[in-house]
């Protein structure tokens, strides 16, 4: 975002850890899976960390359990990712897909 004095940081840790992978992974992801999925699979191919992280994220939610098998291929992308922000968020992710 940009203000009169330049740009303008959201708020951290709330809308990192909750409002990015909630709206993507339990808002987009339940209502809209084909489109979600598709821009996951765009997205995991940056080399940003945080919208690696973001991805990764988005499979942590319960509405990603309806799509495991999409979902571990875009994972499987991730997982070259030697980070350790991205290696967490890939752990908690398969963890909930195994519930699948």
């Amino acid at each position: 975002m940009e203000t009169a004095g330049g740009p303008r940081r959201l708020p951290g840790p709330y809308l990192k850890k909750n409002l990015g992978p909630f709206a993507l992974g339990g808002g987009f992801l339940s209502r809209f899976p084909e489109p979600t999925l598709a821009l996951c699979r765009k997205a995991a191919r940056t080399k940003n960390e945080n919208t690696r992280w973001h991805v990764a994220m988005a499979f942590t939610t319960g509405a990603a359990r309806k799509h495991a098998e999409a979902a571990n291929e875009i994972l499987d992308q991730l997982a070259k990712d030697d980070r350790p922000t991205i290696k967490r968020a890939l752990a908690k992710a398969k963890k909930n897909l195994a519930k699948a």
